[in-house]
């Protein structure tokens, strides 16, 4: 597991490491800015020393389970109800509204979603785990966006 973690860790670090064939590229699309902090998180899971998964990791029944809406969702005795899951789903009309209003503030203020939130539901995510707050939802998405290029 400390290897996994190393390699992750020297993939764009300036010191060698046994994984940094690459290094030199990475830091490269970084700088020109050809990627986004997720795609650099995502190429790093995906890097050929942490590959391939191991079968007690996930194997194929994990990978072929489809969630119900018990899995998918909370639902309160009220009626109202909470998503679980976001990615790879279809947002229903609820959320697709909260986005829809998310990227009109946005819009009003000369901003647009950072690129790497616009795919897997991403911005429900983080305005639902921030209470629909315009301000600690960027500033949540600014400091994950940094964080991902300087690890």
């Amino acid at each position: 597991m400390t290897a996994k973690i190393d390699s992750l860790k020297c993939l764009i670090s300036e010191t060698s490491c046994p994984y940094s064939d690459h290094r030199g590229e990475i830091a490269s699309s970084i700088a020109s800015h050809e990627l986004n902090a997720k795609q650099i998180a995502q190429g790093a899971a995906n890097y050929a020393a942490l590959l391939p998964i191991p079968e007690y990791v996930i194997n194929d029944k994990v990978r072929a389970f489809e969630p119900t809406d018990q899995a998918r969702y909370i639902i309160f005795s009220n009626g109202d109800y909470e998503n679980l899951l976001l990615v790879n789903q279809e947002l229903r009309e609820r959320e697709q509204n909260y986005v829809t209003k998310w990227r009109a503030e946005l819009a009003s203020r000369g901003l647009e979603t950072p690129e790497a939130f616009k795919e897997e539901n991403d911005e429900l995510r983080f305005l639902m785990s921030h209470n629909f707050n315009f301000e600690e939802t960027w500033a949540a998405m600014a400091y994950y966006q940094d964080y991902l290029l300087k690890v």
